[in-house]
């Protein structure tokens, strides 16, 4: 009697939520505030502050082999005149998103329809809750791996990458000089959003303005090695010391009036064929 009277109080009640709120209210316990539509507009669309504050860089720009560039290019895009990537580790310790991560890309330098833009065939994070967002959102191969991440306020720093315990990508930053003139992201970003069918993948293309806190350039002692599923070596940087720097910065900086961060539009299409031929190297 007790358990009939328990689900009878439930669903009078159930019912009584349905008339007074609406024909959702009923459901309303099984996705609890601060869960709602709300709550979704405030994380993806009212972008009253950046979408990641204080974040933490270490980069640096590097010449890659132009014939691994193309291969990894979709079609209609061209690498820069002398083939080049940014190569980047970050520790991002506020988001809009309330979740902190750190994460690691390679974007390389590329033409498309007479504009210079970067295009970004690997990354990866160690937060699942980025992983989708990146993926689902905005088109990044976002995968999951295992990173540390140190900067010093005085510009030294060292971070890595390593999935499947291969070691991938080591940062050890040195030497530093204050510097006034440095930018991470100068291009646009173009990335594939897609879905594992044999449907066409959208390319969308977005900007992400930032704004610089303090900026370093170091000697920067950089290894790039490869797996079977992270073919990086293929690129031919290896183990090199460059030019780099290190940043503090804040990213998606909103603009007035407030928007959605990063700006994004779709601008094209990309062939089911190559997407096949990319799955493995954006999955594995």
């Amino acid at each position: 009697m007790l358990h009939v009277d328990f689900f009878a109080e439930r669903n009078k009640s159930a019912a009584s939520m349905k008339m007074e709120r609406g024909p959702t209210a009923q459901y309303a316990n099984a996705l609890p505030r601060p869960w709602s539509v709300k709550r979704t507009y405030d994380l993806y669309l009212d972008k009253t502050r950046p979408g990641w504050t204080n974040a933490r860089i270490i980069s640096a720009v590097v010449d890659v082999d132009d014939f691994a560039a193309r291969a990894w290019l979709p079609p209609g895009f061209e690498p820069s005149e002398v083939a080049r990537a940014t190569i980047f580790a970050a520790w991002y310790p506020e988001s809009s998103y309330n979740i902190a991560y750190r994460e690691a890309a390679i974007l390389l330098h590329a033409r498309h329809r007479g504009r210079a833009v970067f295009y970004c065939p690997w990354i990866v994070v160690d937060d699942d809750t980025a992983l989708i967002l990146g993926r689902e959102m905005l088109g990044f191969p976002k995968k999951i791996a295992v990173l540390t991440h140190t900067l010093n306020d005085d510009g030294e720093g060292h971070a890595s990458v390593s999935r499947g315990g291969t070691p991938l990508l080591t940062f050890h930053a040195e030497r530093p000089c204050p510097v006034r003139d440095a930018v991470l992201f100068s291009k646009p970003i173009v990335n594939v959003a897609m879905s594992p069918t044999l449907a066409a993948g959208v390319l969308i293309r977005m900007s992400v303005p930032e704004r610089i806190h303090c900026a370093f350039e170091v000697d920067l002692h950089l290894s790039v090695k490869g797996s079977l599923h992270d073919p990086l070596d293929a690129l031919g940087i290896g183990s090199r010391t460059v030019r780099g720097h290190t940043m503090v910065m804040d990213l998606a900086v909103p603009p007035e009036p407030a928007g959605i961060l990063p700006p994004v539009r779709p601008i094209g299409l990309v062939s089911p064929r190559w997407l096949a031929s990319q799955l493995p190297f954006r999955t594995f």
